[in-house]
């Protein structure tokens, strides 16, 4: 997954899930991206599982 597609998926479960970006709380908002992420289609699929998050 780019950069450019992972902002476009965290743009888009912050228009899904607005009370999350309100309330900042990251652990949910993130929890949300990769629930997110697991709904795409395989082609915009992540290559590394989305339940590993690598910091």
């Amino acid at each position: 997954m780019s950069l450019a597609e992972l902002t476009a998926l965290m743009s888009k479960v912050g228009r899904k899930h607005p009370d999350l970006m309100q309330d900042r709380n990251v652990a949910l908002f993130i929890q949300a991206c990769i629930d997110e992420a697991k709904t795409l289609p395989q082609e915009h699929a992540p290559t590394a599982p989305v339940d590993v998050i690598d910091i």
